[in-house]
């Protein structure tokens, strides 16, 4: 049976009745990575051969990580010419990963756990129940609610937020899908030390809420705008991982758990203004930190995020430059944080993740 088939499992024939649908899909991917960086010889200081540089041992590094999802997605809707009336998906992701070194006491601080090591584990990634709340218009805008586990990302490129995690969203489109919006709240769980997966049994105690307004073609044809707000609610908490290292507090500075109150005001744009074709991002954090690790006292923040990829084509080629700036904090001894970071960040700017 070739891809273009159609089957029922594909979703092209409904599976009850004439309107519900089902759609199947497994998807394996395998990353292999070998590489040379400097490997600190932690917890001896010294190096096994002589004219080594200093506090640094043997480079090389070799991991292995392979991740195989299916998705179950059972739906009720004519997709091809209105939004979902209903829709349940699950969608469990089987991982293995191995990491393998030259030195002691990385992958885990007890030295006698050797120089590598092998995990699996086992999430639910992705599991929510979705609903349309009602039609907003002839034209099949409508309002929508999600609950569960669900992929999110905030902006065009990834810059602030993007996750799959414990969520509810409402959201919908208007004037004809010119105009999209959502509110959502995400109470994290945690994630695997490992795999990056979602850990269900725990939970973060960090709650984020987005809210995000599009309109396409404003001002110019082909051009979409987003203004949105975000608010970051990180709790005071203390975490060992499953290799027996320190990650919350920070380990840099006082180690006493701290809660962040962060409000991200931003305003974005994709698509192209005449011939230019233009992306932009801007963010604007405000809020406070209980207890800074480094600076050792409480701190207000300001801080800032910028960026912009501009291209224009011509015939077959393509001009383009990047830019991308982000605010600073020229000490840390004072009450102001004036650095800028995200939430969970997936950048992809300036060629992509690989560039």
């Amino acid at each position: 049976m070739g891809p273009v088939q159609p089957n029922v499992i594909k979703g092209d024939y409904p599976i009850i009745g004439q309107h519900t649908f089902l759609n199947v899909e497994a998807t394996n991917l395998t990353i292999v990575n070998v590489r040379e960086v400097p490997t600190a010889t932690t917890p001896f200081e010294s190096t096994a051969n002589p004219n080594q540089a200093e506090f640094f041992g043997r480079p090389r590094q070799s991991n292995i990580e392979n991740f195989l999802s299916v998705s179950l997605d059972l739906f009720h809707g004519d997709a091809a010419f209105k939004p979902l009336d209903w829709q349940v998906k699950v969608m469990p992701v089987f991982n293995f990963n191995t990491l393998s070194l030259n030195e002691l006491g990385v992958t885990n601080p007890d030295v006698s756990k050797g120089a590598s090591r092998l995990r699996t584990f086992v999430a639910l990634q992705e599991w929510f129940a979705e609903t349309k709340l009602a039609d907003l218009s002839p034209d099949y805008d409508f309002v929508s609610l999600r609950v569960g586990s669900q992929p999110f990302v905030s902006d065009f490129r990834g810059f602030l937020f993007s996750d799959i995690n414990r969520a509810v969203r409402l959201f919908g489109t208007l004037n004809a899908n010119r105009e999209q919006f959502n509110l959502i709240w995400f109470n994290q769980m945690e994630k695997d030390t490992n795999s990056g997966l979602n850990d269900v049994a725990v939970n973060r105690r960090q709650n984020v809420v987005i809210g995000n307004f599009y309109a396409q073609d404003f001002i110019w044809p082909g051009y979409t705008a987003q203004v949105s707000g975000t608010y970051n609610n990180d709790n005071p908490s203390l975490k060992f991982n499953k290799n027996n290292q320190l990650v919350r507090p920070d380990a840099d500075g006082v180690f006493t758990p701290h809660r962040l109150d962060i409000f991200y005001l931003g305003w974005a744009g994709d698509g192209h203004i005449n011939r230019f074709n233009i992306t932009h991002q801007l963010y604007w954090a405000l809020g406070h930190d209980s207890l800074n690790p480094l600076a050792n006292q409480p701190q207000d923040v300001n801080a800032w995020f910028a960026a912009a990829e501009l291209s224009y084509d011509r015939d077959w080629a393509r001009f383009r430059t990047s830019f991308l700036y982000s605010s600073g904090d020229g000490n840390i001894n004072n009450h102001h944080a004036t650095g800028f970071d995200s939430i969970l960040d997936d950048q992809n700017f300036a060629g992509g993740q690989f560039s």
